[in-house]
């Protein structure tokens, strides 16, 4: 483990939550599951199960194409519809709260060796991918529903209302869920019992949610 979680005027867990969310929220998601990513590198046999793993976004892709790109001739409605079924990927094959509390104690459990079982990987990396696509395509289309309106300063009586705050609504959804998550594994990067002691003291994001 490294060093650099070692100090705090707060408690650790305290310091983490407030790093996360107080500075750069998007930045540090991203670097939390590219230092996740890295390490899981070393599990060759899980990164290969992972790649041959059905698509992300079966739904969503069907009507965007492979490339996921909302163009201008997107039916904002059907992408409503299609990445609210592929988010029902999310709860297979446990609702939210056991999915969280899975993760937890198998985080836990695992973090002495620190190296995960290609199971508990292969189920983080393709949680965390299927949340951050989806918010990804989600905000996409809410910038397209955005760019459509034809009065973009009184958009309450725009025909693309429905489906600019469906779609809000939707990625600020996942973008809680994956934060929650990615928490989960900036603690276990960092090590020292700090899981542990969130789960122990009920103050992890999931916890709350």
């Amino acid at each position: 483990m490294n060093g650099t979680f070692t100090r705090y005027f707060l408690s650790p867990v305290q310091y983490l939550a407030h790093h996360f969310f107080c500075r750069n929220v998007e930045k540090e998601r991203r670097s939390a599951l590219q230092r996740w990513r890295t390490r899981q590198d070393s599990v060759p046999a899980a990164r290969v199960r992972a790649r041959e793993a059905p698509p992300l976004l079966p739904k969503t892709e069907t009507l965007l194409g492979s490339h996921l790109e909302v163009s201008s001739t997107v039916a904002l409605n059907r992408l409503v519809d299609a990445l609210t079924q592929d988010l029902q990927d999310w709860n297979i094959p446990r609702k939210t709260r056991e999915i969280f509390e899975y993760c937890t104690t198998r985080l836990i459990a695992q973090e002495e060796r620190d190296k995960l079982t290609p199971q508990l990987s292969n189920l983080l990396t393709r949680k965390l991918d299927l949340l951050t696509t989806i918010e990804e395509v989600a905000r996409n289309g809410v910038g397209e529903a955005w760019r459509r309106s034809p009065m973009r300063r009184n958009i309450d009586s725009d025909e693309y209302l429905d489906e600019y705050l469906d779609l809000g609504n939707l990625a600020d959804k996942v973008a809680n869920l994956a934060s929650a998550l990615n928490e989960l594994l900036l603690l276990w990067n960092a090590g020292a019992g700090y899981i542990k002691s969130g789960y122990d003291d009920g103050t992890l994001l999931w916890q709350s949610l």
